[in-house]
């Protein structure tokens, strides 16, 4: 199954409050929104108007190349949503849960996404540069090859997660946790650490760097 159709979520979906759509009969189109009915705050299930464009915000949705610059998307629930090749510059997505997403060679440069859950998650060849990672859930993640030069990783789980060739030059992994992560390959130019960060046994933080053991 390639994703929710709209007629589909609708369906499902069909008691989601919304204030007011900007199509009379459409419950979910529009983008103003009231905190659904388990009290839950963030950005509801259903259909936004996002750069000109209806996009589906729901579990599983397929958002494959979606353009999603700059989109308010905290707290989303993306569950297993394929954001393959998205663009998402810049897009505001603290909280979201993008448990399982696949979200493989995504444009992700200055997103927000601390307190997000990135749980198993594929960012194989993510673009990661300067995107806010701070307490973040990216447990057994797929980084390979992954730019993170300049995020803040600030606390973030990162535990038994794949950073293999990945870019991490200038990024902060202070209070981080990598226990079992796979550092292989990754580039580690000034990537900075504390004694809170926890590193696999391959690496160790020296002078306030994160450098590999020799």
């Amino acid at each position: 199954m390639s994703g929710f159709t709209a007629n589909e979520l609708l369906k499902s979906l069909s008691n989601y409050p919304v204030r007011k759509g900007d199509v009379p009969g459409h419950p979910f189109h529009g983008n103003q929104y009231q905190e659904g009915s388990n009290g839950a705050s963030g950005v509801p299930n259903g259909i936004h108007t996002i750069n000109g464009k209806d996009v589906i915000i729901a579990p599983r949705a397929n958002l494959r190349r979606a353009d999603l610059f700059d989109a308010r998307l905290h707290g989303a629930n993306l569950t297993s949503a394929d954001l393959f090749d998205a663009r998402l510059h810049g897009a505001h997505l603290h909280g979201a849960n993008l448990t399982g997403a696949n979200l493989n060679i995504a444009k992700l440069q200055r997103a927000s996404l601390s307190g997000a859950n990135l749980t198993n998650a594929n960012l194989y060849r993510a673009n990661l540069r300067g995107a806010s990672l701070s307490s973040a859930n990216l447990t057994n993640a797929n980084l390979y090859r992954a730019d993170l030069s300049h995020a803040n990783l600030l606390r973030a789980n990162l535990t038994g997660a794949s950073l293999s060739n990945a870019d991490l030059h200038y990024a902060d992994l202070s209070g981080a946790n990598l226990s079992g992560a796979i550092l292989r390959g990754a580039e580690l130019l000034d990537t900075k650490g504390d004694e809170n960060t926890k590193l696999p046994d391959t690496h160790e933080v020296v002078n306030g760097f994160v450098v590999e053991k020799e």
